[in-house]
């Protein structure tokens, strides 16, 4: 989900009240939001010890019958929901009560902003505790902006010159996440804003547009980016995840994204990715979700939840708390220094800066109507049309069947490799034919360091191409395929006449970051000599500047044709592997299966060969 998947529940009745136990049920598929959660527990338990947290986990199909049931039963003193439309639903009818006799207002006005806090304020009374904040903006490529020195935008048409200045350096201006079914939204608070004003935001999120002086302007705000096809393949089905890994290896300059994004991992101390507000400096308004926490009317006792919401609301707890969610903290007097990332920092300056917050769309408006408006705009650019996106602003639904979509868009695999391996070259046939066989296509993203690998996995990447047993170590994401792609023959190669009887050289030169050979020459006691490249390191062996050099069998026919004469001594057979991460799980069997089969046909020894693989 594009919110943080996380729910405090405290589940009460009457002789839980007796023995002071408060159970905690969380919401989430991330483990640090799990950690953190548990932590905040524990802090809680260490401050107020006469009260017992049990955390309970909830799936997400169980989220919306718990909290509707015990709104109504009482059963829950805290609920996690969001400000908007749908808090405003649970004050009007009754379902909440207001905080006032819970938590002293003035120390909330103190550590939370005017701005935030009329957002959970109805009648003068405040409902709910904001716990944890983010902005939506731009995610983009640092680098790529400095390669081609163009500026960060602040006006909406600085944003189209810039978008067409990438498109004529070759460079897809955006990529649009489109896996589920919201995350385009926060286009339609933008551009809403940005065409009309407030009132023409609200009548939006209200329901469909019959008006063409409503519809003209958020039509012609959007449709350059249609006409000119400035977004990256939009016939693939891109989580947002995978968004993310579209910029790292620049095959899109930009993405429209939530700052939740900042719970990846691998993100979070990534300065190569930069970010920046929406560039509509003249409205001031930022799109900026909160998380709050709210007392249903029904729980037969407040003074448990009341010490909960008066923890949370400390400044250090809910500094603390927030940050590690991956969100921003709510208080007033935030501090720079608390955050991980520029990105944060840029974050919490667009929140400060802003005159206006809004809540993502589907905050405010019913989910019918935000899947008709987040379908319209994904139809749209797929076909190209600012047609579509004008019939789903009137209320036409649009249908995105799988044939709107490129042919196997849901079963698209994108693996990382290391550059420098030429045999990498036939693993990506090898490994394409069997993926092919099971209605998958793959594409390969190569890397220059095993660093940079593994943290594409965590940015999304849904395996590793081929790597030896050794990489397994390497991460917990990832899943070894226990067939063997190929059994590859490793050397060292020297131009010495008798390399076969003389001792290991004290140096060797080796072009890649195989974590075999780092093994081979811890073993043998013998110091590597790393070059960038493998027509580097074969110079220097030809100018005598290293005495051999470590190859696999594939590179060895390039080494003799640039080379000539050349002492081949095998050091021993290898076992390479492919790797999947761990979420696809389930399709591990039925490739390693696939794979045992294509080894028995006359096509694989077609392809070992090619590539000077011997398989006898």
């Amino acid at each position: 989900m594009h919110y943080v998947m996380l729910l405090l529940l405290i589940f009460g009745s009457a002789d839980v009240y007796a023995r002071d136990s408060l159970k905690v049920a969380l919401l989430s598929e991330d483990p640090s939001q799990i950690e953190a959660t548990q932590k905040l527990a524990a802090l809680f338990e260490a401050e107020h010890p006469q009260i017992h947290i049990q955390v309970k986990s909830l799936s997400s199909q169980a989220y919306s019958r718990s909290v509707e049931d015990a709104l109504e039963s009482g059963d829950l003193d805290i609920i996690y929901t969001q400000t908007g439309a749908r808090l405003k639903r649970l004050v009007d009818e009754g379902l909440i009560a207001p905080l006032d006799s819970m938590v002293e207002r003035t120390m909330l006005e103190q550590r939370i902003a005017s701005k935030s806090l009329s957002r959970v304020k109805y009648n003068d009374f405040v409902y709910a505790l904001p716990f944890a904040q983010y902005p939506w903006g731009f995610y983009y490529n640092k680098a790529l902006f400095a390669e081609l020195g163009v500026a960060i935008p602040q006006t909406w048409a600085e944003f189209l010159t810039l978008c067409a200045s990438l498109m004529e350096s070759g460079i897809k201006p955006l990529v649009q996440p489109n896996a589920q079914q919201w995350e385009s939204l926060a286009w339609f608070d933008y551009l809403s804003v940005l065409a009309g004003d407030e009132r023409l935001h609200d009548r939006l999120a209200s329901g469909p547009l019959s008006d063409e002086s409503d519809l003209a302007p958020l039509l012609a705000a959007f449709e350059p980016l249609i006409s000119q096809s400035f977004f990256f393949a939009p016939e693939h089905h891109w989580s947002w995840q995978q968004s993310m890994v579209l910029l790292k290896r620049k095959q899109a300059a930009m993405v429209l994204l939530g700052q939740f994004a900042e719970e990846l991992p691998a993100l979070q101390q990534d300065e190569e990715i930069g970010y920046f507000a929406f560039p509509h400096a003249e409205t001031g308004t930022a799109v900026v979700p909160v998380g709050v926490f709210a007392v249903p009317t029904a729980i037969p006792s407040k003074v448990n939840a009341g010490l909960f919401l008066q923890f949370i609301a400390r400044e250090d707890i809910q500094r603390s708390f927030a940050l590690a969610l991956g969100w921003l903290p709510m208080e007033v007097n935030q501090s720079q220094q608390q955050v991980i990332n520029t990105r944060r920092k840029a974050g919490i300056e667009q929140i400060a800066s802003a005159s206006r917050h809004i809540n993502f769309f589907d905050r405010e408006a019913e989910s019918d109507w935000a899947v008709i408006l987040n379908n319209a705009l994904t139809g749209a650019i797929i076909k190209q049309d600012i047609g579509v996106l004008a019939e789903g602003l009137k209320g036409t639904s649009t249908d995105l069947s799988a044939s709107t979509f490129a042919e196997n868009q849901d079963k698209q695999l994108h693996f990382s490799s290391i550059v420098g391996h030429k045999g990498t070259f036939l693993v990506s046939q090898l490994v394409s034919e069997i993926y092919t066989e099971l209605g998958y296509d793959i594409t390969v993203t190569r890397f220059p360091t095993i660093d940079a690998a593994l943290k594409a996995q965590q940015l999304g990447m849904d395996g590793e191409l081929v790597r030896t047993a050794a990489f397994a170590a390497q991460s917990e994401d990832l899943l070894k395929i226990p067939e063997p792609l190929a059994t590859v023959d490793s050397y060292l190669i020297s131009r010495s006449v008798g390399c076969l009887s003389d001792p290991l050289p004290d140096s060797v030169g080796v072009a890649s970051q195989a974590l075999y050979f780092g093994q081979w020459a811890k073993q043998h006691h013998v110091e590597l000599v790393r070059f960038d490249n493998g027509y580097d390191m074969r110079r220097a062996l030809q100018e005598g500047k290293v005495k051999g050099v470590l190859l696999f069998e594939p590179e060895i026919a390039e080494s003799q044709e640039t080379l000539g004469n050349i002492c081949l001594r095998r050091i021993e057979t290898v076992e390479f592997y492919h790797y999947l991460n761990k979420r696809h799980q389930a399709l591990a069997g039925p490739f390693n299966d696939a794979l045992k089969r294509f080894k028995a046909s006359a096509e694989y020894q077609r392809l070992m060969q090619r590539y000077g693989v011997h398989t006898q």
